[in-house]
């Protein structure tokens, strides 16, 4: 019932827009539309695997307020010496990206390895801050399903990759099937340095972001629908197609972000630059920023960049200085 209930306020907003939209203005007109066609799509169209083993909520997921109760490294980056970004990962297997999409490097958390570099064709302006598997297969034989990687840095880029990975004879490719070009930045709307994440646990794609400049302390969190992946190669949203937004105060250095249950986490700061390496957490049943934890207390002071759970634990991959597991409480 949920499903058809945004279907249909989605037609009826969109329709409202229409009216008050010029009729030469048809290029808006087709982004609106296919708004709708795409929500549809994310309903129908897709493959999708629901018995994935880390989709329960580990225990300390469930507090409103996380205690750490250590920090400790996990594995070292295999001689990694170039600049690392977002990751994410599926099964044992974590893929971290490389500064401006050079390469990406493939880790077996479970042997504590590098198994793979690949070597990818660079973007100048994607910072791939932000990496984020979902749980929908381009295809049903596909071991892996698709991953969505965001700019998150450069204001002005708000371009988002979604690759599919294959691998053959213990050896991994990763071929971009789709491209999302996500409404364009203004100062009234709070769309700068766009990051995407995945949400797994409710199948919609959230978007973090913030006002143009420093001096502004707003940020923005937007809740899409995720679009068929063999529906269009270049996705164009606007503002017509965010289901849901709230703000919340603003993240200077935002890195890397993942979904647990209801509760987005996201490590930021870059302590060279003057700012802390920060665990936060945003609530996003009651649409609020709830947590904010200072790591250097727990022996931690060095740049964070990808966040991501494995098995029900915590880590936090670093730019070449290592992969970190955060044990809480709880654990």
């Amino acid at each position: 019932m949920k499903k058809y209930f945004f279907i249909v306020l989605s037609l009826f907003s969109s329709f409202l827009v229409l009216a008050a939209c010029e009729t030469d203005d048809d290029d808006r007109i087709v982004v609106i539309e296919d708004c709708i066609d795409a929500r549809k799509d994310s309903s129908e169209h897709r493959e999708v695997d629901d018995t994935l083993a880390d989709f329960f909520v580990p225990q300390w997921a469930l507090s409103d307020s996380l205690k750490i109760k250590k920090i400790e490294l996990y594995m070292d980056h295999g001689g990694v010496k170039t600049s690392m970004q977002g990751g994410d990962v599926y099964n044992s297997y974590f893929f971290q990206f490389q500064d401006k999409n050079a390469h990406v490097y493939v880790y077996d958390l479970e042997k504590k390895n590098l198994l793979q570099t690949i070597d990818m064709t660079p973007v100048g302006l994607n910072h791939c801050n932000n990496a984020s598997f979902s749980r929908i297969f381009y295809d049903s034989q596909d071991e892996f399903p698709l991953l969505y990687v965001s700019n998150g840095n450069i204001s002005s880029y708000n371009h988002v990759q979604v690759y599919r990975i294959t691998k053959s004879d213990s050896l991994f490719s990763i071929d971009k099937v789709q491209e999302f070009v996500l409404p364009d930045a203004t100062k009234e709307n709070y769309l700068y340095a766009t990051d995407v994440v995945i949400d797994n646990y409710s199948n919609y794609m959230y978007v973090t972001s913030k006002g143009e400049t420093n001096m502004i302390e707003t940020g923005r969190v937007c809740k899409y629908d995720i679009p068929d992946p063999h529906r269009d190669n270049i996705f164009s949203f606007n503002e017509t197609c965010i289901i849901d937004s709230f703000y919340m105060p603003r993240l200077e250095h935002h890195q890397g972000a993942m979904i647990v249950g209801n509760k987005m986490y996201i490590v930021a700061g870059v302590p060279q630059w003057g700012t802390p390496p920060e665990l936060v957490v945003v609530d996003l049943e009651k649409r609020a920023l709830s947590q904010r934890i200072d790591l250097r207390d727990y022996g931690y002071n060095i740049e964070p960049e990808a966040i991501f759970l494995y098995k029900d634990t915590m880590y936090i991959s670093s730019n070449r200085r290592g992969i970190h597991r955060l044990l809480f409480e709880d654990n």
